[in-house]
């Protein structure tokens, strides 16, 4: 059986935006949350989920990763917010 990768994106308590991947999203969030995470998630608790896609493998959710990093505040805040209001999450 294949496992499944994320790219997620959190909002730190000072409105920072970070991106991360992993195979397990609510383990990753409960560990930022712990300040088990990176130094940048560390410094800006609480975090909170924004927006998380699955992958079929590490490769493509890597591929999205990368991209979103390179992404303005301005531009990864819109994805998020389209999205969450695609799937019925934004109202």
């Amino acid at each position: 059986m294949q496992q499944s990768w994320f790219c997620y994106m959190l909002c730190c308590k000072d409105g920072s935006l970070y991106v991360g991947m992993g195979d397990n999203v609510s383990g990753h969030l409960r560990r930022h949350n712990k300040g088990l995470g990176p130094e940048f998630t560390k410094k800006r608790r609480p975090v909170e989920l924004l927006w998380k896609r699955k992958f079929q493998d590490r490769s493509a959710a890597k591929r999205t990763l990368e991209e979103l990093k390179g992404w303005s505040y301005r531009k990864k805040l819109e994805f998020a917010c389209r999205t969450a209001q695609a799937q019925g999450k934004g109202e």
